[in-house]
């Protein structure tokens, strides 16, 4: 993905905060933010601990999050900024002593830690709002939950192509040479995840997605992240592209109505933002009122504002104009839930094969 953070004044938080943590990670970014002001350089004894994601992620689990929980108990919090790779060797390392109560990470790190059953199981006991969340979105016996989600999605040119119900229209004529891939960096596994299931696999073979998509790569405009894409549409270079949900929002907000979310009968490919607490964690109890504020209608609407996040609160009522750039009701129950579990296991092999084998096709017949 490009790492160029853009700040849109239609909507000025919903910056991609997997570009902004790569950019934190590249800056040594490792200072903790309290949450009653200032940063400090450890969290002391009593403090409820949380690992998040950096910059605008923090504020807004400062503001949607954190203070009506500090507002309720009192409690003392900090923010560790950071990124899953560098939060889960933290928490493997020091099982009986973890550094944080509570924690966002993606589900590809949740999955081993849920096999090693290093994650506290939540319950609709101590999270009541936990019965309001669609199903699919408790992972791994309840080991961890979505706070959130985007999905890998579909958007287009309207005034070029004035409809598309399916990902097969990236082989069709009109999309020849105009639409991008992804890159590793960015959505490439997730791409080789639908990929299998227009071949018609189950969404676990990345190799037969990689197959599929040499059927496709030669007819590729290019392979570029996000950010790249809103002068590609501008200019009309590109009619089509794969991208993370919440980036096609920020695209058309800033002034690209043409540019929409296709929602494709296939689905998409969900990215749940995970929310868990280690096992051994100091502060359960705080961090199980935490995820329950995460997961309030406040908490959700918030997240959707700032980001364009999709709720996972069934009951969470949004906008009209918010509507056409989610995933609600049955259209979740169509998204694709990949088994990180298996996947885990052929990804470095599926990058190398992507990188050599499909990399130099792009763009061949363009």
């Amino acid at each position: 993905m490009n790492n160029n953070l853009t700040i849109h004044p239609e909507f000025p938080k919903a910056n991609s905060r997997r570009d902004f943590l790569k950019l934190a990670a590249m800056a040594g970014l490792n200072s903790t933010l309290a949450a009653c002001g200032g940063g400090q350089k450890a969290a002391a004894e009593n403090e409820l601990v949380v690992g998040s994601w950096g910059g605008v992620w923090d504020e807004s689990t400062q503001k949607h999050i954190v203070d009506p929980l500090v507002k309720e108990t009192g409690a003392k919090v900090s923010i560790v900024p950071g990124n899953s790779i560098e939060h889960y060797p933290k928490l493997i390392s020091n099982p009986d002593n973890p550094p944080y109560d509570v924690l966002w990470l993606d589900l590809d790190y949740v999955a081993p830690l849920a096999a090693d059953n290093a994650l506290l199981p939540l319950s609709e006991v101590d999270i009541p709002e936990l019965k309001n969340v669609y199903p699919n979105l408790r992972f791994f016996n309840d080991q961890a939950v979505a706070g959130n989600f985007g999905v890998l999605g579909l958007i287009y040119d309207k005034e070029v192509i004035p409809t598309v119900d399916s990902w097969q229209v990236l082989w069709s004529p009109e999309a020849a040479c105009k639409f991008t891939l992804a890159p590793t960096t960015g959505w490439a596994v997730q791409w080789l995840i639908m990929a299998d299931i227009l071949a018609g696999g189950n969404g676990t073979d990345l190799n037969n997605g990689i197959e599929k998509t040499k059927t496709l790569a030669p007819k590729a405009k290019a392979i570029i992240g996000d950010y790249d894409l809103r002068p590609m549409f501008e200019r009309r270079e590109v009619v089509l592209a794969m991208i993370y949900s919440g980036e096609a929002y920020v695209i058309n907000s800033s002034g690209q109505k043409q540019v929409v979310l296709a929602k494709p009968k296939e689905g998409g490919v969900m990215i749940p933002n995970c929310l868990v607490i280690p096992k051994n964690a100091k502060h359960p109890d705080l961090a199980m009122k935490f995820i329950n504020y995460a997961l309030k209608n406040e908490g959700q609407m918030g997240f959707v504002t700032d980001y364009a996040t999709i709720p996972v609160n069934k009951n969470v009522s949004l906008s009209e104009e918010m509507k056409p750039w989610m995933f609600l009701g049955d259209e979740v129950d169509k998204l694709v839930l990949p088994d990180y579990n298996v996947v885990l296991k052929e990804k470095d092999k599926i990058i190398e094969r992507w990188d050599s084998e499909i990399v130099p096709l792009a763009g061949k017949e363009c």
